[in-house]
């Protein structure tokens, strides 16, 4: 496939197999599902957590549940698998964020369709901010009127679709949000397309919204960020490893206009979630035996990004600034290497997080006062 962006080749440094343990290496193979969030360019961090999975030689990837960022990573995944790689899964899912880098953040072009064309510089922070400040007055339908138009391109450019679409080894399953109803559709391998993972990532305040069929289509964070029940219903694997990029608790009130904006995405974008892992939790507690098998068999594991995310310094979640993408993705794998170290032996075996205590009783105001 041709590649109309530039896009430096992975380095030997990430490029290097994750190296198992002598226990690691004698043991059967593992298998995982992922559920990835979205998070704007959170989503690198990701992109490093998946490397590191992937770097693993007896790591069978099941089922991936995706939304936003997430969306465009477990493509990107699904793609070099479908191809029979994990070597061009990670190749993947660097060309994938290259290309961001050179494309995203189109509201530029409103300024010069010319200069910030594939293969160009970021604009410069000055530049940022002042549209970011255009964003509070103008719609994306004034301020970006050709959408995803060059997103849609290297998606297609560099993955193919119509293999995801009849393959059968790996099930994905995408989040967007109706814009008519605001339910979650959750969009399986036949109906999968680049529009879908456009669709899956689509911000109202920066995209038009993306037509599918005869409906309407945002970013599926504010439904389904990402789904879980999915992949517990209809995956025969049963642990599934969460890579959480939203937060669920921050004590501080917001009192600058920044913050304030922060905590409503930070509420918004979490709060699928928390009902999601609720809902699980209330099918698993069912008495007497009558709850689904799949539920109570059910795994989980978690890679929790936020508190590693503190020490990185960023613009706006939205702007694809190379070193930043380098830092989150190398703290992302990172916490992946740690984390293998740890509870590789446990996949297969036993859930090494409980998503309702993690995500709902530890950060709920009673019980921390209880304690």
């Amino acid at each position: 496939m041709t590649k109309d962006y530039n896009i430096p080749a992975m380095s030997d440094r990430n490029s290097r197999i994750y190296k198992l343990s002598r226990a690691q290496k004698s043991a059967t193979q593992k298998k995982l599902n992922f559920a990835l969030q979205g998070g704007g360019i959170f989503g690198a961090y990701t992109w490093g957590v998946l490397d590191q999975f992937l770097s693993c030689r007896n790591l069978h990837v099941g089922s991936i549940s995706g939304t936003s960022a997430g969306a465009f990573n477990a493509i990107a995944v699904a793609d070099g698998l479908v191809r029979g790689s994990p070597k061009q899964a990670r190749k993947n899912l660097h060309e994938i964020w290259q290309a961001v880098r050179e494309i995203a953040f189109p509201l530029s072009k409103a300024f010069s369709p010319f200069k910030f064309m594939p293969g160009s510089n970021l604009i410069d922070l000055a530049t940022n901010q002042t549209l970011l400040s255009f964003r509070k007055t103008l719609s994306p339908y004034q301020l970006n009127p050709i959408g995803h138009k060059f997103l849609k391109i290297a998606l297609n450019d560099l993955f193919d679709f119509e293999a995801i679409r009849t393959c059968t080894r790996i099930k994905l399953y995408i989040a967007a949000t109706d814009v008519s109803t605001g339910l979650a559709r959750i969009f399986t391998n036949p109906e999968l397309s680049a529009d879908v993972v456009l669709a899956s990532g689509c911000l109202p305040t920066l995209f038009p919204a993306i037509k599918i069929d005869d409906r309407y289509y945002w970013d599926g964070g504010f439904s389904s960020n990402p789904n879980l029940t999915e992949i517990i219903e209809n995956s025969r694997i049963r642990d599934t490893l969460l890579v959480q990029l939203n937060p669920c608790l921050k004590e501080d009130v917001p009192t600058s206009t920044h913050d304030i904006s922060a905590g409503i995405n930070r509420i918004t974008f979490a709060q699928p979630l928390i009902r999601e892992v609720q809902y699980i939790e209330k099918i698993k507690r069912l008495s007497h035996g009558i709850a689904d098998k799949d539920y109570r068999l059910a795994r989980f594991h978690l890679i929790d990004g936020t508190d590693s995310f503190a020490p990185i310094k960023l613009n706006s979640n939205l702007i694809p600034e190379q070193g930043t993408l380098t830092k989150l993705f190398e703290t992302g794998r990172g916490d992946a290497d740690r984390w293998l170290k740890v509870n590789w032996s446990n996949i297969g075996k036993k859930s090494t997080t409980d998503l309702f205590q993690e995500l709902v009783t530890n950060n709920d105001p009673k019980n921390k006062s209880a304690a």
